[in-house]
């Protein structure tokens, strides 16, 4: 049994539903992300309603408990999708800021201080996972981010080098190579509707 900071128990590993409820957390049932277009707050809610534990004993464990369970079936399954986790962890901070923002909207500032501080773990958590340990490796993202909607968009916009292109990355880079192919394809299909 694990304890929270003020040293109580915690209410999800003292619950007969332990198991259970951990695996609607990770399977992304309830909280770990955003499924079938349900925000990670209402599935919280869901878990939090199915098991009578509130949503804030819910996240307190996600941030305390559950993310050495998760870095612990990372390490020792190659069938858990650690693209698929950092998405689901990049989905927990983009709810987490868009709760934030409501609530300083509202003038709700506790709200928007709770809100402030999981979107925070959050995105310390995916910060971890990727290794990123400065502002140069962000620096880099951002870069990678704008050659790759660059790349898209000379792909789009030229057919022939940009089929020379997508050969080319291919050789490297198959999944990335099929999705500039979609690209490519969704353009084409613009330009011929559009005569």
């Amino acid at each position: 049994m694990q304890e929270n900071k003020a040293g109580r128990p915690c209410k999800v590993c003292t619950s007969g539903e332990r198991s259970n409820i951990e695996k609607m957390l990770v399977s992304g049932a309830g909280g770990i992300s955003t499924i079938s277009g349900v925000s990670a707050v209402s599935a919280v809610s869901a878990v939090s309603a199915r098991f009578t534990i509130s949503p804030s004993s819910l996240y307190r464990h996600i941030s305390s408990h559950m993310a050495p369970l998760l870095r612990g079936a990372i390490r020792g399954s190659e069938t858990l999708d650690t693209t698929s986790l950092m998405e689901r962890i990049q989905a927990i901070a983009d709810d987490a800021l868009s709760a934030r923002r409501s609530a300083q909207a509202t003038g709700s500032t506790i709200t928007a201080l709770k809100a402030g501080d999981h979107e925070l773990k959050a995105l310390n958590t995916l910060m971890e996972r990727l290794g990123i340990d400065s502002t140069e490796t962000i620096d880099l993202l951002v870069a990678s981010k704008a050659l790759l909607r660059s790349v898209g968009a000379f792909i789009a916009q030229n057919p022939l080098p940009g089929s020379l292109l997508i050969d080319e990355l291919a050789k490297r880079s198959p999944e990335l190579a099929d999705s500039y192919r979609e690209i490519q394809a969704k353009a084409t299909s613009l330009e011929r509707s559009s005569k």
